[in-house]
């Protein structure tokens, strides 16, 4: 019997608040029997509620609190308990900061295979984020790319972050988004265009510049995501007279998120920094036209399949206004977006993630 412990970055609750559970995330092909995640914080949700994240294999959730970097040290114990208890057949953290750090010392400590994942550049978070804890944390980054078996990298830009820093073997996986729940038509509603961007309205994001963006133009804006940004974007769309051409949706669940792709006409996104962007690829699979920010790795993603400009609202506005005036542009565009996103598919990066576990079975 195959067991997994897997040490998730954030609590199991925020991914179901954010409409973000998706099935199989922890249990590739449905490789494990039993899948248990050890939750940083003090309570979190009901197994049977996410129960889609383990696929066939029985969910348990051990939360056990959540450390700081300072109060890391106090968990070792606690965590060493629980996987000897569980015995599990391969250890994964999520992340090289306080998930990875645990998942790897549990793995060393009691000789079980642990793969780590790396979601983020972290020296873009410290470039852009200068609190000390981002410092701090290169020790627990230094520990967990030294000492895991493998790491998985969500983009080769993150991947040569890896490499720089001591990881003995990496694999690249990018995120999984299928791309048959995203190319379904659906007959379009007849009014302006509409521009949809999907994305946390916290900083590393620049969603003012989309706003900013379509002032002048004969569009709707539809922004999904939520974060601390939101008031202030909200009194910016007041501010400029566009409150009839931008609408908020606060969240949308994963199983219904294909439909807001499938009736928008164009995708956009800003950002100073990412580690993968998985609405870029979801835009991709749902063939529309991409205007991104020239962020890596977003056009390692594309491919050549968008339009990278400036971190700019004009920059943003010159593009919309080429595509809105070009509709055999769009088509073309979103033709081989979708073929792009063909190559990244979900079950391809599900396999690859399988076969990676099968190695230390």
């Amino acid at each position: 019997m195959y067991k997994l412990v897997a040490f998730p970055n954030d609590p199991i609750y925020k991914y179901y608040e954010k409409g973000e559970i998706k099935p199989r995330y922890y249990n590739p092909g449905n490789l494990f029997h039993e899948v248990h995640l050890v939750s940083l914080c003090k309570q979190d949700i009901e197994a049977k509620k996410v129960q889609m994240l383990a696929g066939d294999a029985q969910l348990v959730i051990h939360s056990i609190g959540r450390p700081s970097i300072f109060s890391l040290p106090l968990f070792l114990l606690k965590v060493l308990n629980i996987v000897r208890q569980i015995q599990p057949s391969v250890i994964r953290g999520y992340g090289v900061w306080q998930a990875g750090s645990l998942a790897t010392y549990a793995g060393k400590k009691l000789k079980i295979p642990t793969v780590v994942s790396l979601h983020t550049e972290p020296d873009e978070v410290r470039k852009n984020n200068k609190a000390f804890r981002y410092k701090l944390a290169k020790i627990l980054e230094c520990y967990s790319l030294h000492n895991t078996n493998a790491v998985i990298c969500v983009s080769k830009h993150v991947e040569q972050f890896a490499r720089r820093h001591g990881a003995k073997r990496t694999v690249v996986i990018y995120n999984k988004v299928y791309s048959d729940q995203f190319s379904r038509e659906i007959k379009k509603k007849e009014n302006r265009p509409t521009i949809l961007s999907v994305m946390r309205l916290e900083l590393p994001k620049n969603p003012d510049y989309l706003i900013r963006g379509i002032k002048g133009l004969g569009v709707n804006l539809l922004i999904i995501g939520q974060g601390e940004l939101e008031e202030n974007l909200k009194n910016l769309v007041k501010e400029l007279g566009l409150k009839e051409k931008v609408e908020f949706i606060r969240t949308v669940p994963n199983t219904e998120i294909h439909s807001y792709y499938q009736s928008a006409d164009i995708f956009a996104i800003s950002t100073q920094f990412e580690g993968f962007c998985i609405p870029v690829l979801e835009a991709m699979a749902a063939g529309l036209p991409i205007v991104a920010s020239n962020t890596d790795p977003i056009p390692e993603i594309l491919e050549g399949t968008g339009m990278i400009v400036e971190r700019n609202p004009e920059a943003f506005h010159t593009a919309f206004k080429k595509l809105l005036g070009d509709p055999e542009l769009c088509k073309s565009m979103g033709k081989k977006a979708m073929a792009r996103a063909r190559d990244l598919d979900g079950t391809i990066m599900e396999q690859k993630e399988y076969r990676l576990y099968k190695e230390f079975l």
